[in-house]
């Protein structure tokens, strides 16, 4: 019983980060080429970006309905923002100062 909620929460939080570096690496693509075009285009490329990711989201905790396992919903949702959070951090620690 134990083991099978471990296992489940822990395919959840691989499922869930994996998609949560997927979605980070979408938008910071997106940002990085951004510099380079027209402000227009620019906030076009982000703001799709953007929608691709809630999409991606929205069929990663669909997940709980071919599977009907809470705790694979959990562990999802766990990792898509924990991902979130950590990158967030971590780009803020190391980001470089614009003079």
């Amino acid at each position: 019983m134990w083991l099978e909620i471990v296992i489940s929460l822990f395919i959840g939080l691989f499922f869930g980060s994996t998609v949560g570096i997927f979605n980070h690496w979408l938008v910071w693509s997106a940002f990085k080429k951004s510099d380079r075009l027209p402000p227009a285009k620019a906030r076009n490329k982000l703001m799709g970006r953007y929608l691709i990711r809630y999409a991606v989201n929205f069929l990663t905790l669909a997940t709980y309905f071919w599977h009907r396992d809470t705790f694979i919903l959990v562990g999802t949702a766990v990792g898509l923002t924990l991902m979130g959070k950590i990158l967030a951090v971590k780009y803020s620690f190391f980001k470089k100062e614009v003079k």
